[in-house]
């Protein structure tokens, strides 16, 4: 069983959101959550897996702390690291009063939070085993099957990785990957 370190701007935290947290935003936002209460014993480890697959896109800004285990807090767009957020290794009371008093951390921690529930619940309801994405990586452009019905497929690249409701949430802070060539002399850190 993993133990979750749900530390917002953390320097070891391993997930957006803690088990109470998910529990509460599941029971009461899902009609049909039979999945996750019957998955007791998986449950933080699929809030694990829906934070690294929350990670594992690109996002605009910056991260927030220099030593942040994961990709959120950021920075919003075109504003570079405020006083202070490399002094600080991990979340204080002025970085948790800024995330209640500014609204743009705020709905970006509610929002966070809110799809790594989604992406959990959705991890235990695949199985943890997405077939498209599979048949994706195995250079699959098109597919159909029939039996009674007839279905087909037609791929794209393999980049989604985020269920629908996920992607809902943080359409917000979808960036595109940077790149950096040759040295331009500055000390900006890419992540």
């Amino acid at each position: 069983m993993a133990i979750l370190i749900a530390t917002y701007g953390g320097s070891g935290a391993n997930s957006y959101v803690s088990l109470v947290d998910a529990n509460s935003y599941i029971q009461a936002s899902k009609i049909y959550f039979d999945e996750w209460a019957l998955a007791e014993d998986k449950q933080e480890q699929a809030c694990v897996q829906a934070t690294r697959d929350i990670d594992s896109r690109n996002w605009i800004g910056y991260r927030w702390f220099y030593y942040q285990m994961l990709e959120f807090p950021r920075l919003p767009p075109d504003v570079i690291y405020p006083y202070g957020s490399f002094s600080r290794a991990d979340p204080d009371d002025s970085f948790v009063n800024l995330t209640e008093s500014d609204e743009f951390q705020r709905k970006m921690k509610i929002r966070v939070k809110q799809a790594t529930c989604e992406q959990a619940l959705w991890r235990l309801r695949s199985g943890g085993y997405l077939s498209h994405r599979e048949a994706q990586f195995q250079g699959i452009r098109s597919q159909s099957r029939s039996l009674r019905f007839s279905e087909s497929f037609g791929y794209g690249d393999p980049d989604q990785v985020l269920c629908s409701e996920a992607w809902d949430l943080m359409r917000y802070y979808r960036g595109s990957p940077r790149l950096v060539r040759g040295d331009s002399g500055s000390s900006t850190r890419v992540y």
